[in-house]
């Protein structure tokens, strides 16, 4: 994904698997490692409720906003990087 423009700073990759990791370990209540592709599928604890606190953790460390679509299509961090690099490239 290369490096983000994050509030107005400039994020590497791992900047941005840290914080997802920190979030989803909160969420999920386990230790998620920075780079781990965790799937909602998966996680027996990501239900839909862990979702939007997933969602909104997201966008308050981002600076992003998900569409109602977007936020029905996430279905793992690979999809959140991709929605929030997509959000910064705009």
């Amino acid at each position: 994904m290369g490096d983000l423009n994050c509030m107005g700073d400039l994020m590497t990759d791992a900047e941005i698997d840290t914080i997802l990791a920190e979030i989803l370990s909160s969420a999920l209540n386990r230790t998620v490692t920075p780079g781990e592709n965790v799937a909602r599928k998966e996680e027996f604890l990501w239900d839909s409720l862990k979702h939007i606190e997933i969602i909104l953790a997201v966008e308050s460390a981002f600076d992003v906003y998900f569409s109602e679509e977007e936020i029905v299509g996430v279905k793992s961090v690979t999809d959140l990087k991709t929605w929030i690099g997509a959000q910064h490239a705009a």
